[in-house]
C-alpha cells in the first residue's frame, strides 16, 4: 500500500490544469507536476469506465500499478507530483508487462534517479 504521505489527492489535479509535462508510451500516460520544495513524491492513478468497464477491473489494475510505483519510490525524486493514467488495453497485459512499461516510461523523465537502476 502507497503511505499516506505520498497519496495524491484532489490538490494534485487541480493544480495539473497546463503546468505539467506529459509522457506517454502504448500503456500509460503520465502527468508529472512540480511540488512544493522538500515534499515528497505524490501519486494517482487514473483509470478510465472506457478503459475497464467494471469496478473490480480498475481497482485491480490500480493495485497493480500503485504496487509498481511503491517498488520504484525509492528512485523518484522529491518535489514531484505523479499522475497514471491507464490506456485502453490492459485487461489482458501481464504484471511484469506493466512493470516494464511503466519503469521505462518514468525512467525517460526528469524526475526518476537513475543512480538507482
Amino acid at each position: 500500500m502507497l503511505p499516506p504521505k505520498n497519496h495524491g489527492g484532489r490538490q494534485l489535479f487541480t493544480g495539473s490544469m497546463g503546468k505539467s509535462k506529459r509522457f506517454s508510451n502504448n500503456l500509460f500516460s503520465l502527468e508529472l507536476l512540480s511540488l512544493t520544495y522538500g515534499q515528497p513524491p505524490k501519486m494517482a492513478v487514473v483509470v478510465s469506465k472506457k478503459h475497464a468497464k467494471t469496478a473490480v477491473l480498475r481497482n485491480l489494475i490500480k493495485r497493480r500499478i500503485y504496487a509498481i510505483l511503491i517498488g520504484e519510490l525509492n528512485n523518484i525524486n522529491n518535489s514531484v507530483g505523479i499522475i497514471v493514467f491507464t490506456k485502453a488495453g490492459l485487461e489482458g497485459v501481464d504484471y511484469k508487462v506493466l512493470k516494464e512499461s511503466l519503469t521505462t516510461l518514468l525512467a525517460t523523465t526528469s524526475s526518476y534517479n537513475h543512480k538507482h537502476v
